[in-house]
């Protein structure tokens, strides 16, 4: 029989404080004696530090006195000649499933409690109904005095074989507890009255063990739960699946053991049964058949979160999708031992996707749609947001931040750690030198300060250090020192590779640079030494989690916030170039098309039924904080309005998308339309510079492509379009199929006009309910110099 009971006592135990240890409770409804008895009633100057009592009543009336009935009334049903059955109900107080020996485990000798269980029934799948109990019924709760345990006896030699001194200690207490039991049973056969009985032991919930303190416990006690996970205070089985079984000659198939579910809750109608009543029941199930779910955990969740972001890198720059030219063997494992998102969009900047990732709402919905925040406009994410560490904060999560913010930093109340963060350390804007850590303003090298923070400290020590390692040593440093009592979620956003600030865009270690002597073109090589950099970083993190034996308990979620800038960035308003690359897709960073919105994700985690494969469901930035509040427990308020939807069950299990349409840009100043509806996009308008270039090609990588790097690799995308038809979006919308058609080679707008109404009446609606883009300005204020050469909030006395 499987009975669970509960993960504390107080959500079930009734406190009757001036009822002696010995009770006889009658319920007075149907004159059924109920004994509850804290079984050890011979040794409670040795294990009582309480004197409540868990009763259970189906009537109003009041409790009679302890005078009511006399010692002999008090162990007999006052309805003697009735074929009605006394009944005795044993608890344990924090019994651990391993501490009696009819559970396989000798090392605690139990001999009245065992032989009751191999005569009886045994509850093998018993489940308490709390892990804390406010009351303590019997074994080894932990004293209320200074030491943990109640105090030795003399029998202390007979277990000498116990090296652990608590352990010892526990051990006397079960033996008190047994002998109590045996002593309780005894007056029942001497009245003649134990075949009329039914006898049920059990726990209130598993044992604390040592880790009581975990739980905001003074004390331990020992009890082991073993093999089970978990304990006392834990939804884990550990916690509610408690050692229990029922002795009666009543019991028609006597001397097994039971694995049927039953919980706490079912012994109060199942005696009203016995005493010939009837009582209503309602079901609040946990456990369906064979499944058990457990939404929500105080102290170590089922899992940790660590989010690895990368600026602007580019789909064909990590070997998983194909291409061979940088190896990425860190990340790769990740991407084929998890789920590769190969229909993943982004928005095509990086301000857009992090507003997008930390709200789940689009960027229309507070003006952050047009370009980025640039260092020294005041304006931000609004603080009426609530973002993302905000929620997981709520669920008991530990978060940091560790890398790029860019979500504005003109007042206090916008950085990151006014926001959620329990900690961060790294830059509140969109670049910075890779090495000394400091931002110039391009064509104004008067606009020049350090924007590294240590919370709101400024990280002055590390110049030198190259950022990638820095930020990677801090989450290492994190994981190494972190207590997973809580459960913790690092948000580790690197800079790299997206461009440097300075004279040199690219910056990264020599060591980097000479991985790669077979690619020619320096730009390029220097990107791949900055993509091996950040490849190595994956490799750390997860060396760390491995090392806390925590990794098989982590989603590690890994993706880019926008397409990767190459050459072609010369032809938009993005002056800093990588050469990145993102062939076969279409565009490239800061347009509408695939290269820019469609980018390299994939998620890792033990929890995903089905992994090691591809998925080409239809996902978005916005989804990810949905997804992630339904793993930790969960979710947002209808009030929240997110445009992102929980994904979980569509990614570990391999089914459709819950999204059928995602709006991917609707910018009014650039004129900038665009989205995804089923397996159509639809593009309408386009930024145009004034000499008539724009990056709407298909850029191969910087150097030529070498077609023998080209792979089979399980994420490598097709272009199986063997022609090409015209799109200028700045002149009329165009239309793909982007399922068959990735690469968005055929326009296929003047076949199907009614698809280009219907996907332009949603972008008008969406556009309809839009906050103007709340670009201003660069204020003067905003100078590092007026603030001792530091990046720093400028607007908190506004």
């Amino acid at each position: 029989m499987t009975v669970h009971g509960a993960s504390t006592c107080g959500l079930g135990c009734l406190r009757w404080d001036k009822i002696p240890v010995h009770v006889l409770f009658y319920l007075t409804s149907f004159g059924l004696g109920l004994v509850l008895l804290r079984a050890f009633l011979i040794n409670a100057a040795l294990l009582f530090h309480s004197s409540a009592v868990l009763v259970w009543s189906v009537s109003s009336r009041s409790l009679p006195g302890p005078s009511a009935w006399s010692d002999e009334e008090r162990l007999v049903s006052p309805s003697r000649s009735s074929s009605r059955p006394n009944i005795v109900i044993t608890m344990a107080d924090d019994l651990g499933r391993n501490d009696v020996s009819f559970h396989g485990h000798s090392d605690i000798s139990t001999p009245n409690i065992d032989g009751l269980a191999q005569e009886s029934i045994k509850h093998c799948v018993s489940s308490a109904f709390s892990s804390i109990c406010l009351i303590s019924h019997v074994m080894p709760p932990v004293a209320a005095e200074t030491s943990n345990l109640h105090k030795k006896v003399s029998t202390a030699s007979l277990i000498s074989h116990i090296g652990v001194a608590g352990m010892t200690q526990v051990q006397l207490a079960l033996w008190a507890l047994n002998d109590a039991f045996g002593t309780a049973v005894q007056p029942l056969e001497q009245r003649r009255v134990l075949d009329k009985t039914v006898l049920v032991f059990l726990s209130d919930n598993g044992g604390a063990g040592e880790g009581g303190s975990i739980f905001n416990l003074d004390r331990s006690n020992y009890g082991n739960n073993w093999p089970l996970r978990g304990a006392m205070a834990t939804p884990f089985q550990g916690g509610v699946r408690v050692a229990a079984l029922v002795g009666s000659s009543l019991l028609r198939q006597a001397g097994r053991v039971s694995t049927e579910l039953y919980h706490v809750t079912d012994f109060l109608p199942t005696i009203v049964h016995l005493a010939g009543g009837k009582s209503k029941s309602d079901e609040h199930a946990l456990r369906r058949n064979q499944y058990k779910v457990v939404c929500g955990l105080y102290g170590k969740a089922e899992q940790s979160v660590f989010w690895l972001e990368r600026l602007d890198i580019s789909y064909f720059d990590l070997s998983f999708h194909g291409y061979s030219q940088i190896s990425t063997p860190n990340i790769d494992r990740l991407a084929h031992e998890g789920v590769i998102l190969n229909s993943f969009y982004a928005q095509s900047a990086c301000t857009p996707s992090r507003s997008a990732l930390m709200t789940a709402r689009y960027p229309i919905r507070y003006g952050l749609q047009h370009d980025v925040i640039r260092n020294g406009e005041p304006r931000g994410l609004p603080v009426s947001e609530k973002i993302l560490p905000q929620y997981l904060k709520e669920l008991g999560y530990s978060t940091h931040l560790f890398g790029k913010w860019h979500l504005g930093y003109y007042q206090t109340k916008m950085l990151p750690t006014s926001r959620g963060f329990d900690s961060f350390f790294g830059c509140h804007g969109p670049s910075l030198h890779h090495f000394n850590h400091t931002f110039t303003k391009t064509g104004n090298d008067d606009f020049h300060g350090l924007d590294l923070w240590n919370d709101t400290e400024p990280a002055r020590n590390l110049t030198g250090q190259y950022i990638t390692h820095v930020l990677t040593d801090v989450a290492v440093q994190r994981i190494a020192h972190h207590n997973f009592v809580q459960p913790l979620f690092v948000y580790l956003s690197h800079n790299a590779p997206h461009a440097s600030s300075g004279s040199s865009n690219l910056d990264v270690p020599q060591e980097y640079v000479e991985r790669f002597p077979n690619i020619s073109h320096m730009g390029r090589r220097k990107y791949a030494g900055m993509v091996s950099a950040l490849d190595d970083s994956v490799g750390k993190v997860v060396q760390a989690l491995e090392q806390r034996e925590e990794l098989n308990n982590t989603v590690i979620v890994f993706l880019s916030d926008n397409g990767g800038g190459g050459e072609e960035q010369s032809f938009l308003r993005e002056t800093l170039i990588t050469y990145a690359n993102n062939w076969p897709l279409r565009g490239a960073k800061m347009t509408q098309f695939e290269g820019g919105v469609r980018v390299t994700a994939f998620v890792w985690s033990q929890l995903i039924q089905k992994p090691r494969r591809v998925s080409t469901e239809l996902y978005h930035i916005t989804d990810l904080l949905p997804t992630l509040l339904y793993l930790a427990g969960g979710a947002a308020n209808s009030s929240d309005k997110l445009d992102g939807q929980n994904l979980w069950t569509s990614l570990s299990e391999d089914l459709p998308s819950p999204r059928t349409e995602l709006l991917i840009q609707a910018d009014p100043i650039y004129g900038e339309y665009a989205l995804r509806w089923n397996q159509y996009k639809i593009i309408s308008g386009l930024y145009v510079n004034n000499d008539g270039q724009t990056a709407d090609d298909w850029y191969e990588p910087s150097g030529g492509l070498n077609t023998s790097l080209l792979t089979d690799a399980p994420g490598r995308l097709h272009c199986n379009a063997t022609k090409m038809t015209l799109c200028l979006p700045d002149i009329m919308p165009c239309l793909f199929d982007v399922v068959v058609d990735p690469c968005e080679r055929i326009n296929i707008a003047l076949e199907h006009p009614e698809i280009i109404k219907l996907m332009m009446d949603k972008v008008n609606f969406y556009n309809s309910s839009a906050s103007p883009p709340g670009n201003v300005l660069i204020d003067e204020r905003s100078n590092p110099k007026h603030y001792g050469g530091l990046l720093a909030p400028w607007g908190d006395s506004t």
